[in-house]
């Protein structure tokens, strides 16, 4: 009885790796994999192929839409895991019909470090960007979600800048960090932030694998929820 049911658990583990895309399509020489987000809206996320890891390599060029049994779909988010692991990543040029970016999206692709993110672009899901090689980071005005720990391990990152206008982050004072403005919260630091002082909470993971030596926190943090930063070494209040 129990080999029977590890035999049928086994099945579907390989059917639901079979069905983790819905079609594929190619672009510029590479074949992408997409998931339908809405059949009725006629809109695609783009996915990882047959195993969750390094399924893309090199430049990848995503289309603003792909054709799917004689339908139109327009391709609007990068979905959760998309490009985990793919170490060989060197570019992703995106449409801007993207608005969304999922959690672990671009985890770990360590020789992606130019990136360019869509106007289109409202939300940025849990490590979307964890341990990317990338120096300089702009965060579009359109972007009004943002998880946590999005450049955790980014340890070469140093310039982060929310452009002017956002209506929910700043990056006030040229200060490399991304602030959620309502609450005075820094969510997401890098190697060279300079805290500003009208913040008054650092967020959770916000200095996460930064390569961050040493800092100055100025006497309106009244809350630390960061407890790498608690204890990080040359740590200045």
């Amino acid at each position: 009885m129990v080999k029977r049911f590890l035999s049928i658990l086994f099945i579907l583990c390989i059917s639901l790796q079979v069905f983790a895309y819905n079609f594929t399509s190619n672009s510029s020489g590479t074949t992408i994999y997409y998931n339908i987000v809405s059949p009725s809206a006629r809109t695609v996320e783009v996915t990882w192929g047959a195993t969750v890891s390094g399924t893309y390599s090199g430049d990848i060029v995503i289309p603003s839409s792909v054709t799917y049994n004689g339908s139109t779909y327009t391709v609007v988010g990068i979905g959760p895991n998309a490009f985990l692991n793919c170490t060989s990543l060197v570019n992703v040029t995106f449409p801007n019909t993207i608005t969304s970016i999922g959690a672990d999206a671009f985890s770990n692709c360590w020789m992606y470090r130019h990136i360019v993110l869509p106007n289109s672009l409202t939300s940025i899901g849990n490590r979307a960007f964890n341990q990317i090689g990338m120096d300089t980071i702009t965060i579009p005005s359109s972007v009004t979600s943002i998880g946590t720990g999005v450049f955790n391990s980014c340890s070469f990152l140093r310039n982060i800048t929310v452009e002017s206008g956002n209506p929910v982050y700043d990056s006030r004072d040229s200060c490399n960090a991304i602030i959620e403005t309502a609450t005075n919260t820094l969510i997401s630091g890098c190697r060279s932030t300079v805290i500003p002082n009208t913040v008054t909470s650092i967020g959770d993971v916000a200095f996460a694998g930064t390569a961050i030596s040493a800092i100055n926190i100025p006497s309106s943090v009244t809350s630390i929820v960061d407890i790498l930063l608690q204890d990080a070494i040359g740590c200045q209040t």
